[in-house]
Order: structure tokens, then C-alpha cells, then sequence
């Protein structure tokens, strides 16, 4: 489309080109691409138009490029004249998903790990858990799971959340709580850690050499 020049022959910015064509695209970007809405001859309706898109909570930016190009060719320009952007999300902080009402005390490491506890687990760590897309079982057995979760804070919110539980059922006093609760955390990483390294010492299946994979398995 041609640039309107007015009845002095100037275009926008200084003399009209003969034969020189100039379009405004309007583009916006969502669902990671980008697309193109619509094309003007106006720069102030094409700007105005990505405004518009930008309005929709969906569309993360938007932009207008200027095309001109010369009519048999010798000419094709390309520049971006108006852009909004959508500032970054914030990542969502992963807390507790509720507080800790339990007041059972666990003894052993099987009690800590047995069905009532993982229950628990799975209401408090709802969140992490989700994040995830794992389940109590799943972290009480991957070392890796369990460092994510302590490196949150998650670990040392619900110990104290627990010691504090269990503490005002008569239990004992809180610090004497956390130093108990803590001793069965650190066996369940331990125990997590152990089976990772055992993980890495099983012998690699290779085709053609399972005689050789059983001397292997033979010798651990």
C-alpha cells in the first residue's frame, strides 16, 4: 500500500518517494510464538492496535514493525518502531501446604517412614510435592528430592512446626523435640544417600557380555 503524501507531496517525515510502499505490522507474542495480527497503512492505527492486544493478559509482548519496500524491487526495509513487554512473572515461593497438627512421636526410623507419617508428609509438602510431581514414598527414597527440600527450608519449617505439635500434647520440651525429630531426618537422608551410591556401583547390562556382568554382580 502506498504512503499517503497530502497535497503538498510530503509523506510523514520529508518528500514522498515515488513508488515507495510502506506497512505497519502489528505482532504479538504468547504461547512461546510470534504472530501476526493484523497490517496497516497508518503507524498511529498500528500502534494503537497493538495496545489493544496488549490488554489481554494472555499476550507477554507486542510490537510494531515498519516494512518499506520500493514498487519493481531495490528496496526492502524492515524496523521496529513500538514494543511493550510484560515484565517478567515472579516465581511462586513453594511453602508448607498447611500446619502441622501432629502430635504422634515417632521412635524408630520405620515408624518415620511407615504409612501414618507419609500421610502427614503428603498434606504438609503438598506444594513441594506437586512441583515435583512425586510422592512421599518417592522423596523418603531419592537423595536428590531431599536436598531440593532442605534447601528450601522446608525441612527445618516442619521440624519446627512438629516439635512445637508434639511439645504442647506433653511430650517434651521443643529444642529436646527438634534434636529428636532431626536424628530421624538424618537417618532417612542417610539411607537416601546410601541407596544413591549403591545405584551407581550396579554393573551397566552391554550386549554380548552378561557372562562378564555376572562375574560383576558376583563381586560386590
Amino acid at each position: 500500500m502506498s504512503e499517503s503524501t497530502g497535497a503538498s507531496g510530503w509523506g510523514k517525515r520529508g518528500p514522498a518517494i515515488a513508488g515507495r510502499q510502506v506497512e505497519f505490522e502489528v505482532q504479538a507474542f504468547f504461547d512461546k510464538h510470534w504472530v501476526t495480527e493484523n497490517a496497516f497503512e497508518h503507524e498511529k492505527d498500528a500502534i494503537a492496535c497493538a495496545k489493544s492486544l496488549f490488554s489481554d493478559d494472555k499476550v507477554e509482548e507486542v510490537r510494531v514493525v515498519r516494512y518499506r519496500s520500493m514498487i519493481g524491487g531495490g528496496l526492502n526495509l524492515k524496523k521496529e518502531i513500538f514494543t511493550e513487554k510484560r515484565p517478567p512473572k515472579a516465581k511462586k515461593t513453594i511453602t508448607l501446604s498447611s500446619k502441622i497438627t501432629e502430635t504422634r512421636v515417632c521412635t524408630t526410623i520405620e515408624e518415620f517412614v511407615g504409612l501414618d507419617s507419609r500421610i502427614v508428609m503428603n498434606r504438609v509438602l503438598r506444594e513441594f510435592l506437586d512441583h515435583l510431581m512425586i510422592t512421599p514414598t518417592e522423596l523418603l527414597h531419592n537423595y536428590s528430592y531431599q536436598k531440593k527440600l532442605d534447601s528450601m527450608g522446608l525441612i527445618s519449617g516442619a521440624v519446627a512446626q512438629l516439635a512445637q505439635a508434639q511439645s504442647g500434647a506433653g511430650h517434651g520440651e521443643i529444642r529436646a523435640r527438634i534434636d529428636e525429630i532431626y536424628k530421624l531426618v538424618n537417618q532417612a537422608m542417610y539411607k537416601a544417600q546410601e541407596t544413591m551410591s549403591e545405584r551407581k556401583r550396579i554393573p551397566v547390562l552391554v550386549e554380548k557380555e552378561f557372562a562378564l556382568l555376572c562375574r560383576r554382580i558376583d563381586a560386590i
